[in-house]
């Protein structure tokens, strides 16, 4: 039934450095925003891969405290979002130059026998990179 994942949406504190950090130090390609009502930016949208996407949305405390039709976010409901990557090196090296987001380093998982790394974004989101 599932065919596959199209997009994962976050709630960002500062919309600039969320940017920065998705379409600069991962590269992911802004594509567009959408505007509520009254012509304020609410969420901007991002391409990680083929059909596959990234939505930032602006925290309650930039949008304003409007009513809003979906449930709030609730801070138990995420934990990780993993990314693939050809290069880990490659991928640990662009996540350095853009700042300490990096937890640890490069390592082996011990259950899959694949490379990985963790890193944060600038909201705290815990992403994993897999070497594929």
């Amino acid at each position: 039934m599932i065919t596959g994942l199209l997009h994962t949406a976050f709630s960002v504190s500062d919309i600039d450095k969320a940017l920065a950090f998705y379409c600069d130090a991962l590269g992911f390609r802004y594509l567009f925003l959408l505007r509520d009502e009254a012509g304020k930016p609410k969420t901007f949208y991002m391409e990680v891969g083929e059909n596959q996407y990234l939505e930032l949305f602006l925290s309650r405390e930039q949008f304003g405290a409007q009513k809003r039709t979906k449930p709030e976010t609730l801070s138990y409901g995420y934990h990780h979002l993993t990314l693939s990557v050809s290069d880990l090196g490659e991928a640990e090296a662009r996540l350095r130059a853009f700042g300490d987001c990096v937890c640890g380093g490069a390592e082996t998982d011990p259950e899959t026998g694949r490379r990985r790394l963790w890193a944060r974004d600038p909201d705290g989101n815990l992403l994993e990179f897999v070497e594929a």
